[in-house]
């Protein structure tokens, strides 16, 4: 009996014993419980703030890819207006091709019209010494016809002395008889010898005038030729003149359009130069948004490794608050980075909208993985803690029955 109350004894301590690992495995399940609960709060919490954080980072993007297609649709204008500045550019080179082919028309007409009016000068030149030539032959020949003339009336002033001549010695002759018919007669010869001498100078002097007449009608008519010649090349020189001062002013202003085009198109060539520099700025600041972009994508790539290592240190439930509390503190340290990246990236983000999206759905992934597992955590920890209980309830049950045991054999 008193072996029985030993065993039942040691069987007593023994149950005490494996209560009391029992119950300290319990208190251990319970404070890894309440471990557990306290990491998913963090995790739901930290789950909050990521939801939060990138609330805000979809709202920088979505100012992001406002500025991106503000950027792309100046870009596009200014490309446009590039295009229409160089089609300006082309067309004025084209007008100012025109303008200087015009221009040497124009200047080769006025060379021809110079030209034609230096010989139209020439021509009056010839014509005004030639008609002073003709003046001066029709004075000589003036000249000679008024001597001419003053010899006729000499003549006929001789003929008509000789003929008084004659008629006195007719009247002597008849008077004195013929004494002197002899003498008469050689008189009557020498005087109509002279006569006919002085007739026939007579007739020359009138043929010389009729010639000098003729000669005079000629040149008179020669010298209204002249004149009519000479005020036609007068009108011609005056046309001509006219002329090219019209295609002196025409010249002038085409080379005013052409040195007005000559600005513009300087103009146009700077503002050209200028768009293109500042579309190779815009180029230059795409490619750097593109660096920035891919960096960034390596970022959330490094993140969501992160936040896998988290989910997976949060599905092993053996970590502890502080490492949580550490990870959270990483998480956050890269947060900053990545909201440093974005901030450096918003000039010129473009195609992260998928990529975002992307992001979220595998946010919500591994939200939906976090929830999951924490969920099958609370199965486990709740199986654990049923199982628990059955085996307090059954070591409650054998310590009862032992202790029935025990005082059926006390009284025994």
């Amino acid at each position: 009996m008193g072996e029985q109350i030993d065993q039942l004894q040691k069987l007593k301590n023994k149950l005490e014993k494996e209560k009391q690992n029992i119950k300290s495995e319990l208190d251990d399940l319970r404070a890894q419980l309440d471990h557990a609960q306290k990491g998913k709060a963090a995790a739901e919490k930290l789950s909050k703030q990521l939801e939060q954080q990138l609330s805000e980072i979809q709202i920088k993007l979505d100012d992001s890819f406002k500025q991106i297609n503000d950027l792309t649709g100046q870009r596009t204008k200014i490309l446009a207006e590039n295009s229409e500045l160089v089609k300006q550019i082309e067309d004025l080179e084209h007008q100012v091709t025109s303008l200087q082919k015009i221009k040497i028309t124009l200047q080769q007409q006025a060379d021809e019209a110079k030209r034609a009016l230096e010989e139209e000068l020439r021509g009056k030149s010839a014509i005004t010494a030639q008609l002073r030539n003709l003046s001066a032959d029709l004075d000589q020949a003036r000249e000679q016809l008024e001597e001419e003339q003053e010899g006729k009336v000499e003549l006929q002033r001789q003929v008509t002395k000789l003929s008084s001549e004659v008629q006195q010695w007719r009247s002597r002759y008849e008077s004195e008889g013929l004494a002197r018919a002899e003498e008469l007669e050689e008189a009557k010869r020498k005087l109509a010898a002279k006569l006919t001498e002085a007739e026939e100078q007579v007739e020359a002097a009138l043929s010389k005038c009729n010639a000098l007449e003729k000669v005079k009608a000629r040149l008179q008519g020669e010298v209204e030729d002249l004149m009519v010649d000479v005020e036609r090349a007068n009108a011609n020189a005056s046309a001509m003149d006219k002329k090219q001062r019209q295609f002196d002013k025409l010249i002038n202003e085409w080379k005013q359009k052409c040195e007005d085009i000559t600005v513009e198109l300087e103009a146009s060539q700077k503002e050209a130069r200028l768009y293109s520099t500042e579309l190779f700025k815009l180029k230059t600041q795409y490619e750097e948004s593109q660096e920035q972009i891919e960096a960034l994508r390596k970022e959330n790539k490094n993140l969501a490794d992160e936040i896998k290592d988290l989910i997976d240190q949060l599905g092993e439930g053996g970590k502890s608050l502080h490492e949580l509390d550490k990870a959270r503190k990483r998480a956050e340290m890269e947060k900053e980075e990545l909201q440093g990246a974005l901030e450096e990236a918003e000039a010129a983000l473009e195609q992260e909208e998928a990529k975002v999206l992307r992001v979220q759905m595998e946010l919500s992934t591994v939200r939906q993985e976090i929830e999951r597992r924490i969920h099958e955590k609370e199965e486990e920890f709740e199986t654990t803690r049923r199982n628990h209980a059955r085996a307090m309830e059954s070591m409650q049950a054998s310590l009862e029955a032992e202790s029935r045991a025990k005082g059926e054999a006390i009284k025994q």
